[in-house]
């Protein structure tokens, strides 16, 4: 017998819950954290966010921005994301030693090309306020070969 094609979930794009808010994930980081993610993830020379002598340490904007994936799979369950695009307004620089807050709603659903796409109005906030706003463009639900 054949193998079966994989059964898809009961559900379409009506049940996205547009507009509502998601739950927010809040993440702590610390000096020497922000300082290794550059170091080591990016392999960055980059002075600023290495700077030993910056009491907090600056946080490097890909680490703002790639938050919006783990927020997601905070709020629900299904299989592998795959991001499409982000468009980030920066408010002011990150700096660690501190919680940082993502929230967002989902203020768009739609197929393409047999894709379900979702975009994603976030903001990105500490004790000061605002950090970023995220408009954050993924494939939730990629078709099946």
């Amino acid at each position: 017998m054949a193998d079966q094609p994989e059964t898809l979930p009961s559900y379409n794009l009506d049940h996205v819950p547009l507009r509502q808010p998601l739950n927010p994930l809040t993440v702590y980081v610390s000096s020497d954290a922000a300082r290794q993610l550059v170091a080591q993830d990016l392999g960055l020379d980059t002075l600023h966010y290495l700077d030993e002598d910056s009491v907090p340490a600056f946080i490097h904007p890909y680490f703002l921005s790639a938050r919006m994936s783990p927020l997601t799979r905070h709020n629900f369950v299904y299989g592998p994301t795959i991001h499409a695009r982000s468009q980030i307004q920066h408010r002011r620089e990150a700096r660690a030693d501190q919680d940082i807050t993502v929230g967002a709603q989902i203020v768009d659903a739609y197929d393409r090309k047999g894709h379900w796409y979702q975009e994603i109005d976030g903001v990105v906030t500490d004790h000061a306020g605002d950090i970023a706003l995220i408009r954050h463009h993924s494939i939730f639900r990629p078709r099946l070969p």
